[in-house]
Formats: structure tokens, C-alpha cells, sequence
């Protein structure tokens, strides 16, 4: 229900001033669903999948600030996010604390970004709530912190400030390791929506294949770390490396519609010569749509999509918007196939809520009354059961 009202007032949000063009008390209301959402994600009770493992390493895993061992802080150990938690438990802190805290880096920056790059801020962050809201602040915690700091890196990159990049670049990995292969990617900032991209995409799924079919080899060969190989290791023992687990379902829902629906936005808009800031990022979404080629081979590849989810909603928001407006511009009285473009993403995005992961989220708990959801933790595979000292 929480989720439903969030939805709608950014809905609201986004007709009166990214459509109508309004201008009044607009900043107010982008810091206003800002904090919402921060408090949102920051006061949940046991929502999310990975959120629980989380939880259960605040209490019993991760040491207090007294009791850390700096030489454990490298690349590899994800330290930065370790030392919030330290720092949180030394404090005295609950695990809501480190949860309001990762709520309001992700999304400080999140909300910062969309307003450098699109006039749209409010379609862009319901966008961002119907697709990955809930993955960034519920489950990849470490991960998302990563992100967030590796757009701007990405931006830096752009406006050729190498050091700033490459500083950004190692705060992201201090996050999470697997942003480690960032690094290489600005090698990709040459790419646009031509042929030598369709060229590079047929390359790399047909190398994805290669590469797949000899895992084990191939993790021997890129040897960075020992906890980042055995990482990778333990996913490829599970089969969690290639797409044994993916379905016909999987991939209509969750793999091709970031693929199909970013690049018609782009396709799109340069068509009709749209000079807006966000086709400056055109380069960056290609790399992030070329993760997406892997990705139908390489499952775990997703967990580099996830470093450019925000392009493709930047792309959506723009596209969105631009269409209300021709067709309110043009005052045509009969509807073209464009005009309903987005009708089957939300379809998909809603079977997915319906059908898919919903029970992750929904019904909503706060950690101000802790209501338990039977229906969430008969669900859960894995996880500690319910601890009323543990929130």
C-alpha cells in the first residue's frame, strides 16, 4: 500500500512538472519523495532477499571498530561497507541504522544524477521505482554503493578529468570488487549506434559462448585475487555462471526488455535529432547494453548491468516524455503505435512484481512495528529466522 502511494505521488509528480512544465516548489517536492524513499528502504523490516544475509553479518559477522583488522581493508573485502557496519555496531547501532545510511548514500546520489542529466527528474524516478529500486535498496547493498559512485566516475571519464575518474573508479571497488572490471570499460566510450556496434555485440555473445563453455579454464587464466576468484568459483560450482536456471519467462521479463526498450529510446530520439543532455551518455548505455549481450549467455553477467540500470532509465524518462509532448504538440486525434510504446514494459514490470520476486517486498514491515509476513518467510530458501533483538 506504502509502495502504491509512493508511486502515485511520483506519477503525479511527473505530470505537473515534467509534462505541464511547472516550475513551483519543484525542488521541494524532488527532496520531499527523496526522503521518502530514503526512509522507505532505510526503516524496513526484513524486505528483501539479500537484505537478511546482510542483517545476519551485522550481528554475528562483521567485527566492531575496536576489533577490525586494517589488513583486511583491500580490494576484495568490499571494506568500505564493512567499516559502516563496524562503525555503526561500535556505536551501538542497529542494523536499521547502517540500512537508513546505504538508503541515503544510494539515493542522495542517485537523485543527484538524474538532475545533471535530464530536465525529467520526476518521470526518471518513477522509472527508477517500477525497475530497480527495490534491487538497489534491498539487495545488492554493497553493490549499489558501488554504482552510485562509479556514475559519476563514468561522467569523469567523459569530461576527460582522468585522476578524478580513476579515484572514483577505486572507491567503487573498495564497495564491492566486482567493479574492478569498470576500469577497462572507458576503453568502450568510442562506441555509438552503428554498425561496428552490431559487429561488437555479434563478437561478444559468440565469445560469451566460448568462454562459457570452458568456465573453469577460463577463471584459472584471469586470476586477480583470491577471494574474488574464489567468489567467481563458488558461483560457477553452483551453475550460477551460465543460464541453466533461465527460462523462456526469464528472459522476456528480466533480460531483453533493458535490452529492446534503451535502445529504441536511443534509436529513437537521434532520429528525431533530440539534442537533450542524456545523449551525451549515448557511449555509456551502449557499454551497458553490450553487458546485456553477455548476459543472455553469461547470467552472472548481470551483475555488471547493474552498474548501468540508471542509463537505461534515463533514456526511458527522456523518451517518455518526449512522446507526450509530440503528441500534445501535434494535437493528433487518432493514436500511432509510438504513442503506447511503454504499455508493454509496464505489463512486464507488473507480471514480474505479480508473478516474479513481489513476495520479497510486499506486504511492507517497518522496523517501528516489525510485523512479521508468513506468506515472505515461508519463502525464503535461506536465511536466519525472525529475531526480535535483531532489526
Amino acid at each position: 500500500m506504502f509502495y502504491v502511494l509512493i508511486l502515485l505521488l511520483a506519477i503525479v509528480l511527473m505530470n505537473y512538472f515534467d509534462i505541464r512544465g511547472k516550475k513551483k516548489y519543484k525542488q521541494f517536492c524532488y527532496n520531499l519523495i527523496l526522503v521518502i524513499l530514503i526512509l522507505y528502504a532505510g526503516l524496513r523490516y526484513r524486505i528483501g532477499g539479500d537484505t537478511i544475509a546482510y542483517l545476519d553479518s551485522f550481528y554475528h559477522l562483521y567485527p566492531s571498530i575496536e576489533e577490525y583488522d586494517w589488513k583486511e581493508f583491500y580490494i576484495g573485502k568490499d571494506p568500505l561497507y564493512t567499516l559502516i557496519n563496524s562503525v555503526v555496531k561500535s556505536l551501538g547501532g542497529r542494523f536499521y541504522v547502517v540500512q537508513i545510511i546505504h538508503a541515503a548514500f544510494v539515493n542522495i546520489l542517485i537523485f543527484k544524477y538524474f538532475k545533471k542529466h535530464t530536465p525529467y527528474i520526476f518521470t526518471s524516478v518513477f522509472f527508477y521505482l517500477i525497475t530497480f529500486y527495490f534491487l538497489y535498496n534491498t539487495e545488492i547493498l554493497r553493490a549499489s554503493m558501488s554504482i552510485v559512485v562509479a556514475l559519476f566516475a563514468n561522467d569523469f571519464v567523459l569530461e576527460r578529468k582522468w585522476c578524478k575518474a580513476v579515484i572514483l573508479y577505486f572507491i567503487s571497488c573498495l564497495f564491492h570488487a566486482q567493479a574492478i572490471v569498470l576500469i577497462l570499460t572507458p576503453l568502450l566510450f568510442c562506441l555509438r549506434l552503428n554498425r561496428k556496434t552490431i559487429v561488437l555485440w555479434c563478437c561478444l555473445y559468440y565469445l560469451s559462448i566460448i568462454v562459457s563453455s570452458s568456465m573453469e579454464d577460463f577463471l584459472q587464466l584471469v586470476d586477480l585475487s583470491e577471494d574474488i576468484n574464489a567468489k567467481a568459483v563458488n558461483y560457477n560450482e553452483k551453475g550460477d555462471m551460465g543460464t541453466e536456471g533461465f527460462t523462456i519467462i526469464t528472459y522476456l521479463v528480466g533480460v531483453l526488455p533493458n535490452f529492446f526498450y534503451s535502445l529504441y529510446s536511443l534509436y529513437y530520439l537521434r532520429k528525431k535529432k533530440y539534442s537533450g543532455k542524456v545523449m551525451n551518455l549515448e557511449p555509456i548505455l551502449l557499454v551497458g547494453l553490450s553487458f546485456i549481450v553477455i548476459e543472455t549467455v553469461i547470467s552472472r553477467a548481470n551483475r555488471f548491468v547493474d552498474y548501468y540500470r540508471i542509463y537505461f532509465v534515463l533514456m526511458y524518462a527522456e523518451l517518455f516524455v518526449f512522446l507526450i509532448k509530440e503528441r500534445i504538440y501535434s494535437r493528433r486525434k487518432y493514436y500511432q503505435l509510438k504513442d503506447v510504446i511503454f504499455a508493454p514494459l509496464f505489463i512486464i514490470l507488473l507480471y514480474g512484481l505479480i508473478k516474479g520476486e513481489g513476495w520479497r517486498y510486499f506486504p511492507y514491515s517497518s522496523v517501528i512495528e516489525k510485523s512479521i509476513s508468513d506468506h515472505r518467510e515461508k519463502e525464503r530458501i535461506n536465511g536466519a529466522a525472525p529475531n526480535p533483538n535483531e532489526y
